[in-house]
């Protein structure tokens, strides 16, 4: 009788990871049906009424923290622990062991590729932390890549630019031109470069699509064969990309995809370009061939060529940024699918609705630099582009019904204006941190957001010296939690990092200074205290106010025959009061308080832009029987006062300076005028 795999008489070299995985992959598909089928909600609340649904349900919850505790026993500190009741800080913890396991597993299969052929039980215990080289720059310390991680980049021959310059085209030929290739700097209102021309703007801009493309096919075009059945090349070499180039000459028609790889990279790079004509499909190995991609040019800035997307918003500026390589002449199925309203407007929504084809997306976010590449991610790769060309002309079917044909026409503009799309370095701002912080539920004290913003900053700028995502450097759960905690030791600060990288890991030494020294802050009451977020919009009023304001008191203003309008203190526009109206309702409320104060200064202009109307139409009756000058003089005066303070009268009826009538002195005279 035959031994089931994997027992104890089977040696550790013969099972099957394979069948193993495939196993815990069904039984985790299991679990998930199970758990789906769970009541939830209202029905919920209903069953928990019962006492026996309520003892099943606490069952099966303590079971599973007693399992899963075991099983992160001797790997763990005893704070790490999963706890009954504490759902939210469960998934956390569980979230950073999964990091933590996975970058081991990863470790070690890099280890292996490297060269490292012991793959015994002895080798896969044994601990991950290795130290990592440091350098000095700018004396500032600065983090070395591990020597265990496979980093592409470092084999590219074009030089990796991650500083703060504006990124500059690298296209150095154009095909297909109206205008000679040229580089203009484009600057903003204070002068300062923000990035260079797009090298295809006249093109773009002069493009109509072929006519055959905006009419109905004569004949309608054959499904696609099977994928398993339909003739493929693996482009790795200049003799297969030659080909591929000679094939794209010979037709009108080509579906494009990338696959796109960014932990291991500060800005990214594309391992994979898809290309797909009718019943060919090729894959290009975009590392190993990166410098001479840009020959694509030929044809996808060929307007008489039609390029498929689905989606190109990244794709178009990865081209851009890794091989100068631009598109002039695209249909983007997902425009297409938002004109015709389509519920799902995924690939795999489209493939099943336009083929009948069911799509395994576990892929999608797959390691696309590991080489060789197993064969299931060869065959995803190919899914993205083999139905593409059949969808575009059923969807044109579809947008073709309108009498009008502008539905065509719109799907094709609002393509030609992602292909306008130009790649722009990862900008980083003072205000920067203040995104994440705001995407967050989270609310800090003036020390843990202090803490928070030097943090922010140096992973950015180690992800910039060591050329790995902010990410890798330090996930925004562990930065979350250092700001939070502001450990003032080693030990606390390691508790704060469970599913870091060994490279965050022996790099404390570095973070442990910032920490210390936030916890000497002065911490700010918290009953008082206002989130960053709201400072930053208050700021932006205030100082629109004083701007507008001192132009308003300057003497040349006051001197020139205007209108009373510009003696009046600033009034924001409407346009202006709903963008601070919409700021503070997403960043304010949100955080559930604001100080009287501040919102003292932020109603304070809806009442003057009331109050000062009503003062200018005043003025504007009495002009017949007062002076034009007086009248210039009783506004400039109500300008020097907040609109609800009662305005002080004098006797006098001349100015202290003694230049002419005073202010209340006017006021006393229209009144006589009055009871007269």
């Amino acid at each position: 009788m035959a031994e089931p795999c994997g027992t104890a008489h089977d040696p550790p070299d013969h099972i099957n990871l394979e069948e193993m995985t495939q196993n815990a992959h069904k039984l985790l598909q299991e679990a998930i049906l199970k758990s789906n089928n769970l009541p939830r909600d209202l029905s919920r609340k209903l069953y928990a009424s019962h006492r026996h649904f309520r003892n099943a349900t606490d069952q099966l919850s303590n079971n599973t923290i007693v399992l899963s505790n075991y099983l992160i026993n001797h790997d763990y500190p005893k704070q790490t622990k999963f706890k009954n009741g504490e759902i939210e800080n469960n998934l956390e913890k569980l979230m950073d062991i999964n990091n933590d396991e996975l970058d081991k597993v990863k470790l070690k299969i890099e280890k292996v590729k490297n060269g490292d052929k012991h793959t015994n039980e002895q080798i896969f215990n044994k601990p991950i932390v290795n130290p990592v080289k440091t350098f000095r720059r700018n004396n500032t310390f600065s983090l070395l890549p591990d020597s265990n991680t496979v980093m592409p980049q470092l084999n590219f021959k074009d030089k990796i630019d991650n500083t703060y310059s504006l990124w500059k085209p690298i296209i150095t030929y154009k095909p297909n031109n109206i205008q000679p290739l040229q580089f203009q700097l484009e600057v903003d209102d204070d002068g300062n470069g923000i990035g260079y021309t797009h090298p295809y703007q006249i093109e773009l801009d002069l493009y109509e699509p072929p006519k055959h493309f905006m009419e109905e096919d004569d004949q309608p075009l054959q499904f696609p064969p099977p994928i398993e059945s339909t003739q493929f090349t693996y482009v790795d070499t200049m003799e297969k990309l030659q080909n591929l180039l000679n094939a794209l000459n010979l037709v009108n028609e080509i579906a494009v995809d990338l696959e796109h790889h960014s932990y291991y990279s500060y800005q990214g790079y594309t391992c994979l370009v898809q290309i797909s004509i009718q019943n060919q499909d090729f894959v290009i190995d975009a590392l190993k061939l990166r410098e001479h991609l840009h020959l694509l040019n030929e044809s996808f800035t060929n307007p008489k060529k039609l390029k498929v997307f689905h989606g190109a918003c990244n794709d178009i500026r990865w081209l851009q940024r890794d091989f100068g390589v631009y598109v002039v002449g695209m249909f983007d199925t997902y425009e297409a699918s938002l004109v015709l309203n389509f519920k799902g407007k995924k690939l795999l929504d489209l493939l099943k609705r336009f083929c009948n084809v069911e799509t395994d997306k576990r892929y999608q976010t797959a390691d696309w630099q590991v080489r060789p590449l197993p064969s299931e991610m060869i065959l995803y790769a190919r899914m993205d582009t083999h139905y593409l060309i059949y969808i575009w002309r059923e969807m044109k079917k579809l947008l073709l019904r309108d009498p009008n044909r502008m539905n065509l026409r719109q799907v094709f503009e609002n393509s030609k204006r992602i292909c306008l799309y130009k790649y722009m370095k990862p900008e980083f701002r003072q205000c920067s941190y203040l995104e994440l912080y705001n995407r967050s539920n989270k609310i800090l004290n003036s020390r843990q957001l202090a803490a928070f913003k030097l943090l922010f900053k140096w992973r950015d700028n180690q992800a910039r010296s060591a050329d790995r995502s902010v990410e890798y450097i330090m996930n925004n759960s562990i930065l979350f939690k250092l700001s939070e905690e502001l450990p003032s030791d080693t030990e606390t600060a390691l508790r704060c990092c469970q599913g870091a990288t060994p490279t965050l890991k022996n790099h404390l030494v570095m973070i442990l200074p910032i920490l210390i020294s936030c916890r000497d802050l002065p911490l700010e009451p918290t009953l008082y205290h206002t989130p960053a977020s709201i400072m930053s919009a208050l700021e932006h009023v205030e100082q629109e106010n004083q701007s507008e304001t001192l132009h308003a008191f300057s003497s040349d203003v006051t001197k020139q025959e205007e209108p009373l309008t510009i003696l009046a203190p600033y009034v924001p526009t409407a346009e202006t009061i709903a963008s601070i109206a919409s700021t503070l309702a997403q960043n304010i409320y949100r955080r559930g308080f604001l100080p009287p104060y501040e919102r003292y200064k932020y109603y304070r202009n809806l009442l003057r832009k009331e109050y000062f109307g009503k003062l200018l139409n005043y003025i504007q009756d009495q002009s017949s029987d007062q002076p034009a000058q007086s009248n210039k003089e009783d506004a400039a005066c109500k300008v020097n006062s907040e609109p609800f303070l009662q305005l002080k009268m004098n006797n006098s009826t001349t100015n202290d300076n003694g230049e002419g009538p005073s202010c209340s002195g006017i006021r006393k005279q229209q009144a006589n005028v009055t009871e007269n």
